[in-house]
């Protein structure tokens, strides 16, 4: 962990065991932006927001439901209104 994390990119992490508290140790401690457990680390989930970490992150993260925050204006409205 302490090797993975020294290096100054952070893209994706993977990691292959049956031990569960490895698995939380390894996703609460790896600097990555993509983590998998049991799985291969190459490709994207086009519904989830991607990026890395450190040096392989780039711009926004404008995938799955981050999307509508960033493309949402929040606004507030005051109105009076009488009718008649």
């Amino acid at each position: 962990m302490r090797l993975a994390n020294a290096v100054r990119f952070g893209l994706s992490a993977s990691v292959v065991t049956h031990d569960l508290a490895r698995v939380h140790e390894f996703i609460g401690s790896i600097e990555a932006g993509l983590i998998t457990v049991n799985l291969p680390t190459a490709g994207v989930e086009y519904q989830l927001p991607f990026g890395g970490t450190k040096e392989s992150s780039f711009g926004m993260r404008e995938q799955g439901p981050l999307a509508l925050d960033f493309y949402t204006e929040v606004r507030t409205i005051y109105m009076k209104y009488s009718q008649g």
